[in-house]
């Protein structure tokens, strides 16, 4: 018995359109949502042909993939899911997100659809496409959604929602969170394939495209033992009958007929070829009727032609959007006749479409926004780009984002929840770059926001992320916090990648600014040429130029560290231009390292800052530059390495003291040739702010120990200046002879140092040879109240010292020379001898208001002449307070026309001590003692025991206006021995010789000691002819 039943349920709530068919200019909409296809995507969208593999296997009557665990269900058990879209017109979103996308990545991953994590949120993309309505006004079309999850990408259900159960009426809101938007990129719809069922296609081409479609849900087209969903989006049906008794599925329901009024979108899950209706084979066009039979041959809709339009036996099985009680529990039948449709008939079609997920997806390259707005349907968002980085516009027009394109309704950014309140606050939002933008070479990637109107809209920030190479690399908008105003906006960021994966093995020329990450390496004997004022963004990077392979950089060049270490490492020739900067932001380190042995370059008045430099090879000048430096910066000069610095400025920054230059030498080989050891020539420029200027060692790895293997690095000084550093220069032991030399440089310091730190010795020598100070001088302007803090001269160890002028004019004989100078410090010289004998000569220097002028230990044969003296009063707590030498267990001395003063009215200070000089012949000879409190003391042993007339012998020297001339002082004052005091014989008697007495003369003032002995006995012998004061006052013999 035949019967029509006509309730096809809320899909006929289409027939209250009062729209009359002749006046429609549009597309009809459909309460239910849906809407076809633009002609241009319909056309664009590639026929589904049969596979070789699938048309050699026989098709079953019936398929049934509601079956396969792919299929939505419920929560942890196998009942199936069937969303209910009420009261919204969702149903595009639902069959092709709910249904045939969540099946078909399901299927491709071999996961069960029971859990909120394997089913997809039709919510997601409905919100993001019904204009901000509920029910029909909120229309759209199965393009839109398919571009929405080729663009986007699905969301779970669990990320929608979270543990909440899917809520049709939650259709305003759109999550925010980066982490959700990655985790949908990873569920994107990679293809679509349309089946076509155009009446115009003939009756063999219908048969076809239908046989097609049960390859699909049988095999999927493939061969496989699992087939596949299909979307469908049909007209609307004209009612529901229930199938008849003589067919399978008796009873349940299905549809046969559409109708103009709007469609519906739904998702067909499988086939049954014996379900059957009559509805036709009687009647007339305008009135057809049923004949009593099922057949599937002749023309039952009487419009003379047979084709699958007066099918009668057939249908396809397809999921609904109504839940699980409507119509046959939530599935209907679609009898084939209502397949067909005629093309460009009412401005509406039937829609069959494959959708093919990627199986896994790793987001590439992403915009990443963090967006406020009032009103989100003024907005466009989109993204473009441009080959160049420096181009300020992108490349054609943007392309724009499906469902970011005025798509979401007048409501705020984040729209309001399903209780219609207001979501207050920016969203954050990932775009994929690479759907629109993918295998293209890109300079400038763009944010593009169109705003329609003046509603108040605000970007937070902007990045771009790239996900590729097994790396999360952000790269931020440099302006944040930007209002945006009506019309297109655009927001570059310079991202044009150096090759990485390969070798540059051919020239290659930068025009604009380039990002580095990774190891890009240019080879093959290949050119880089980086054109003037391109900037090398690195990110954790190495750049390196390989053996006979040149880089060729330009003016105004910049290598900038943004991120992580990064090196610029030279095997190869480079040639710079002016004003290179080399530099790393905070965060990030950078170092450039020269290691070729062949390369001969100079590199002029450029700037490193925050950065590192290594010098491996032996022919690098660098000229006019400035070298700004944090604590952990380096310069490193290794073994074999030769830098000349002219006129260069190396100094801290951020109130830090810097590490300073390494020169690194080799302990077991000779300086000759220089390619044993690391050399460094300073001809002129500024050494500032660091721990130690210049080390002529390398530390073990990780710590400031020295390492004994690599002491004997090579510096050569020449007008340079060493400003407020710690140290200036550090020598350690090396046992040939050392060919540094220092000349005319300044070592000074004007001010209080960084970090708290206080001055120590402005050059320290332990264990070396040969190393020569001439016209230097040794400064300290910056004088606190505590005298130790003022810093200190040189420093030496078991050394030489070796002091003098040098001739500063160009004629010869020299008519001009330049004094070395010791100025305002606590130490001048402090040296202190060791088993190994060692040269001392300080000649023709000046030691100025400072402390202690010099100071020796057990350092022989000391020469030491022609030294002016400027003494310091004492200092209360110092003791033997201010003098301007002194001679501790040190013999064989020759101390020659030396000048010892006290500038001030009142006689201050010590000129001389000699302690402890032993029994040898030594003699004070020729020096000046002017205005002291005591001229030269001298300190236990310095004599031969007994009657012998060995020992301390004072000649020839003039004291002026001091309190005491000399005093002689024993070991121990309660126990005088033989061998305290000085020589019994002070000059000797030889007739005819006016050389043999002692030729001093003395201050003459009333009361005052010339010679005060508290020692033993001795004889003075005196010209018997002179001024009376060359006769002492008062002496003890």
């Amino acid at each position: 018995m035949k019967t029509t039943k006509n309730a096809f349920g809320i899909i006929m709530l289409a027939m209250i359109m009062l729209v009359n068919i002749k006046i429609m200019a549009q597309v009809n909409p459909s309460p239910s949502g849906y809407i076809p296809s633009s002609q241009e995507y319909w056309d664009a969208v590639p026929l589904m042909t049969l596979s070789p593999k699938s048309a050699v296997i026989n098709l079953p009557i019936e398929v049934d993939n509601s079956t396969q665990i792919y299929f939505p269900q419920i929560d942890n058990e196998s009942d199936l899911y069937f969303y209910d879209q009420r009261p919204t017109a969702a149903c595009q979103n639902i069959s092709s997100t709910w249904y045939t996308f969540a099946y078909e990545i399901n299927r491709l991953r071999n996961l069960r659809a029971n859990t909120q994590d394997t089913r997809y949120a039709p919510n997601f993309s409905y919100n993001h496409l019904n204009h901000g309505y509920q029910g029909w006004q909120g229309y759209t079309s199965l393009e839109k959604v398919q571009k929405f999850l080729m663009e986007s990408g699905a969301m779970t259900d669990a990320e929608f929602d979270g543990p909440a159960q899917l809520d049709p009426k939650d259709s305003w809101r759109w999550p925010s969170g980066y982490d959700y938007y990655y985790n949908v990129m990873t569920n994107k719809l990679q293809s679509v394939h349309k089946f076509n069922m155009t009446v115009q296609s003939g009756p063999a081409a219908l048969e076809e495209s239908l046989n097609l479609m049960k390859h699909y849900l049988y095999d999927h087209n493939e061969g496989s033992s699992v087939g596949g969903v299909i979307t469908i989006g049909v007209l609307n049906a004209t009612g529901e009958i229930n199938l008849p008794p003589e067919s399978p599925y008796a009873t349940q329901k299905a549809i046969y007929k559409y109708s103009w009024a709007g469609g519906h979108a739904m998702a067909i899950v499988g086939y049954n070829d014996e379900i059957k209706y009559d509805w036709g084979g009687s009647g007339t066009l305008n009135n057809v009727q049923p004949d009593g039979q099922f057949r599937n041959d002749i023309d039952n809709n009487k419009d003379g032609v047979i084709d699958m339009r007066d099918w009668e036996i057939g249908g396809f099985k397809v999921a609904n959007s109504y839940g699980p009680g409507h119509q046959n529990d939530g599935f209907i039948w679609v009898i084939y006749c209502f397949l067909p449709y005629i093309e460009n008939e009412w401005n509406l079609r039937n829609e069959f479409y494959a959708l093919t997920p990627k199986e896994s997806n790793t987001p590439e390259v992403v915009l990443k926004v963090k967006l406020d707005s009032q009103k989100r349907d003024n907005l466009k968002i989109g993204c473009g780009y441009s080959t160049l980085a420096n181009s300020p516009t992108y490349t054609g027009d943007p392309s724009f984002y499906t469902g970011y394109s005025n798509d979401g309704g007048s409501l705020l950014i984040q729209g309001k929840d399903k209780d219609e309140n207001p979501i207050m606050g920016p969203i954050e939002l990932l775009f994929d770059f690479n759907h629109f933008h993918k295998d293209i070479e890109y300079g400038k990637v763009f944010l593009v926001i169109d705003d329609l109107a003046t509603s108040v809209s605000e970007l937070y920030d902007y990045s771009l992320v790239d996900y590729r190479w097994d790396e999360e690399f952000e790269l931020a908008y440099e302006q944040h916090n930007i209002q945006l105003v009506a019309g297109i906006q655009k927001f570059g960021i310079e991202y044009d990648l150096i090759p990485h994966e390969t070798p540059i093995v051919a020239n290659l020329t930068f025009e604009a600014n380039m990002v580095s990450r990774f190891s890009p390496k240019v080879d093959n004997s290949s050119t880089l040429t980086i054109n003037n004022g391109v900037r090398i963004d690195m990110y954790n990077s190495e750049v390196t130029i390989e053996n006979g392979s040149t880089l060729l950089a330009g003016n105004n060049v910049t290598f900038l560290a943004k991120r992580g270490n990064n090196k610029l490492i030279l095997k190869g020739n480079a040639t710079f231009g002016n004003n290179l900067l080399i530099k790393a932001e905070d965060g990030a380190t950078i170092e450039l390292i020269i290691e070729s042995t062949a390369i001969v370059t100079t590199i002029e008045n450029a700037y490193f800052e925050n950065a590192s430099i290594t010098i491996a090879c032996p022919n690098i000048s660098i000229d006019g530059s400035t070298f700004s430096a944090k604590p952990e910066n380096k310069l490193i000069i290794e073994r074999g390495g030769k830098l000349t610095s002219n006129n260069n400025l190396f100094k801290s920054i951020d109130n830090t003291l810097w590490r300073g230059i390494e020169v690194r030498g080799n302990s077991n080989a000779a300086q000759i040739p220089l390619s044993n050891q690391g050399v460094l020539v300073i001809n002129e420029g500024t050494i500032e702010n660091a721990e130690c200027g210049i080390r002529t060692w390398k530390p073990v790895d990780g710590t400031n120990t020295p390492d004994p293997d690599y002491y004997g690095g090579l510096v050569i000084a020449n007008d340079a200046d060493f400003i407020n550093n710690i140290v200036a220069v550090e020598f350690l032991p090396y046992s040939f002879k050392n060919y540094s030399n220092f000349n005319r440089c300044d070592f000074l310091t004007n001010s209080v140092l960084y970090e708290g730190k206080y001055p120590d010795y402005f050059v320290k020598l332990n264990g070396v040879s040969n190393i020569t100070f001439k016209g230097c001088k040794f400064t300290n302007t910056y004088l606190s109240n505590n005298f130790t803090q003022w810093g200190n001269g040189i420093y030496a160890y078991n050394a030489d010292v070796l002091i003098d002028q040098i001739c500063d004019d160009i004629v010869i004989p020299c008519s001009k020379y330049r004094r070395s100078t010791f100025e305002g410090l606590y130490r001048g010289v402090y040296s202190l001898g060791a088993i190994q004998q060692r040269n001392t000569v300080v000649d023709n220097s000046v030691f100025k208001n400072t402390v202690r002028g010099m100071y020796f230990s057990n350092v022989d044969f000391a020469n030491i002449k022609r030294n002016d003296f400027e003494i310091l009063g004492e200092v209360s707590g110092l003791n033997p307070g201010g003098y301007g030498l002194y001679m501790d267990a040190s013999t064989a001395f020759a101390i020659e026309e030396n000048n010892f003063y006290c500038p001030l009215t009142a006689r201050k200070g010590i000129g001389l001590v000699i302690n402890e000089a032993g029994p040898d012949n030594n003699e004070v000879y020729n020096n000046l003692f002017q205005n002291l409190e005591y001229g030269s003391i001298a300190q236990g042993y310095n004599k031969q025991s007994g009657g012998s007339i060995d020992g301390l012998c004072y000649k020839c020297n003039d004291f002026i206006n001091n309190g005491t001339d000399i005093r002689i002082s024993p070991r121990n004052s309660f126990q005088v021995t033989a061998m305290d005091g000085i020589a019994y014989h002070q000059g000797a008697n030889v007739p005819g010789s006016y050389r043999a007495p002692a030729g001093n003369t003395f201050t003459t003032t009333s009361n005052l000691k010339d010679i005060s002995n508290a020692c033993n006995w001795l004889i003075y012998y005196r010209h018997q002819y002179g001024p009376a004061v060359a006769l002492p006052l008062m002496f003890q013999i």
